[in-house]
């Protein structure tokens, strides 16, 4: 957005000067003839900088100056000068009013735009960039093992990070995880380096050292390789890294395990929402009731949960959407269909499945998901 100047004078020929060689360099400009007029027009719009005349036919600049540092959303307004009043005392008074800058008629348009150019690229570093808006976090637990959770989380990864998104998928378990199995990772870098830290030890910069960049877009924290060790994940640990995960990306996905432990009791505590991977059959739904009793004593309530269906069952559901959100008692926001092939075909290529089978229906509901996760966050399946 280009800097907004008002230019206050009461010769209309330099206005019409002035006004186009700064609107030619991309400022937007307005214009006043009066010192009255330029204080209500600061009131209704408080631009970037005033380029202010001294003597004027109701006030002088020095008055319009004072006033406009008096005004609550002006007071870091720049202000140049300019004047035909060129004394040593016209200047000292005009610095004393509140000026930045105090430039003589005539001036050079070049030099003033230079000036205009110099102070606001001087401001804009002082402030440093804005800073970003955190990440949001969203964890994945299944209501029991083997319910197909890392699948749903690089997927939704995926598609997250094919809507334009920054996004870090994360398994938080100090033991072997699916990851790098899923996707044929042999990378080296995953989570262990920070669990062997003491957790004051622990910055934004070494979590990124651990961070794997995946081929379609993510960035990925992997639990340790599967060569048996386990390292303790203690909360202390969870307390450190989840603070700084939203830094990294807009959306951070935790993958998390599915029985109660502090560290994923504290983690799923920083979520801001979370997704239930369940099965549509009879005893993944008792699981799913159970987990979501845990999360309750957890501190988590219903609204900062929902389903996530997963039917193994080709050609049939044995329980309905309806009748899985009235026995969990939380919103459906995805319904994966049966597809087994498709599954095993993906993980032959180390893909996620919307990108290994794009077209199919499964991967379509991810995506439909991945979608509904952006639009105001979470929105529900339509029942």
């Amino acid at each position: 957005m280009s800097s907004k100047i008002l230019l206050v004078d009461d010769e209309p020929d330099l206005l019409r000067m002035v006004g186009y060689s700064l609107h030619r360099e991309g400022f937007t400009v307005s214009v006043a003839q009066t010192g009255t007029e330029a204080l209500e027009k600061i009131a209704e719009e408080v631009p970037d900088l005033i380029i202010l005349d001294v003597m004027m036919p109701d006030m002088d600049g020095y008055q319009v100056c004072r006033q406009v540092r008096e005004m609550p959303d002006t007071d870091k307004t720049l202000i140049i000068m300019l004047s035909a009043l060129g004394q040593v005392i016209d200047k000292v008074t005009g610095l004393e009013a509140g000026a930045d800058d105090y430039l003589t008629k005539p001036v050079e348009l070049k030099e003033l735009t230079a000036r205009v150019k110099a102070m606001l690229a001087r401001v804009k570093r002082l402030q440093g960039p804005p800073e970003a808006e955190p990440g949001k976090v969203l964890g994945l637990i299944g209501a029991k093992g083997g319910m197909g959770t890392t699948t749903v989380t690089l997927s939704l990864a995926a598609g997250l990070a094919r809507e334009g998104n920054t996004v870090l998928a994360a398994e938080f378990r100090g033991y072997y995880g699916s990851f790098a199995s899923q996707l044929l990772l042999q990378s080296t870098h995953n989570i262990s380096p920070l669990l062997e830290m003491s957790p004051e030890q622990i910055s934004r910069k070494e979590i990124i050292s651990c961070l794997v960049e995946l081929a379609f877009g993510p960035q990925a924290l992997l639990s340790p390789g599967p060569n048996g060790q386990a390292f303790p994940f203690s909360p202390e640990h969870a307390d450190v890294i989840l603070p700084i995960l939203p830094s990294i990306a807009q959306y951070i996905l935790l993958d998390l395990p599915s029985y109660p432990n502090p560290a994923a009791e504290t983690a799923a505590r920083s979520c801001n929402y979370i997704l239930l991977v369940v099965e549509a059959e009879s005893s993944a739904i008792y699981a799913g009731q159970a987990m979501l009793n845990l999360l309750s004593t957890w501190g988590i309530g219903m609204r900062q949960v929902g389903a996530v269906i997963v039917n193994r069952v080709p050609f049939a559901m044995p329980l309905k959407p309806a009748q899985i959100r009235e026995s969990l008692g939380c919103d459906i926001i995805g319904l994966i269909p049966p597809m087994a092939e498709a599954c095993v075909s993906a993980q032959s290529r180390g893909l996620p499945l919307v990108l290994a089978q794009p077209d199919s229906i499964g991967a379509q509901n991810l995506l439909d998901m991945s979608k509904r996760v952006t639009a105001d966050y979470i929105q529900p399946m339509e029942m």
